[in-house]
């Protein structure tokens, strides 16, 4: 299937725009992940 250039064009930007948001979501869950563990092993320490 051949697309028309303004029809690929706008595939792309949306298929980035959805990666990178995804990335965001993960990377953001991944730190807050790191930051409760962080605690919970600080507040065993004590």
């Amino acid at each position: 299937m051949i697309m028309p250039l303004p029809l690929r064009k706008l595939a792309l930007t949306l298929h980035i725009t959805a990666s990178s948001g995804w990335f965001g979501a993960v990377a953001s869950y991944l730190a807050l992940a790191v930051a409760g563990l962080r605690q919970l092993v600080i507040a065993g320490e004590t």
